[in-house]
């Protein structure tokens, strides 16, 4: 959710469509996050009936942090992989890119 709202403020109709939930969902989601100081409400200055989230600056080190783990550990889990095994999974990435739905 963190990475969603990495580029800036995004409405609770846009986060909860893109993550496939009703807004309940996501409305509870934000709370949560809200609650921990990792995200702020806002609203539209176009629409101010429109209610918006971003990060804060808590939330900003917690998503850095958490995806320098997260390469930290698929670091050591593919220097583990053969030679062999790292040219398949290279083959494979385009593929992969697809099926994310992320432009190659």
């Amino acid at each position: 959710m963190l990475g969603s709202l990495e580029h800036g403020p995004r409405r609770m109709t846009e986060l909860a469509e893109e993550h496939a939930v009703q807004l309940p969902t996501m409305t509870v989601q934000i709370n949560r996050l809200e609650d921990a100081g990792l995200v702020a409400r806002g609203s539209d200055p176009a629409d101010a009936r429109v209610r918006t989230v971003e990060l804060t600056g808590e939330g900003r080190d917690r998503l850095r942090a958490v995806r320098q783990a997260r390469i930290a550990h698929l670091t050591t889990e593919l220097a583990a992989l053969t030679g062999e095994e790292r040219a398949a999974l290279a083959a494979a990435l385009p593929v992969l890119a697809k099926l994310g739905g992320k432009p190659q």
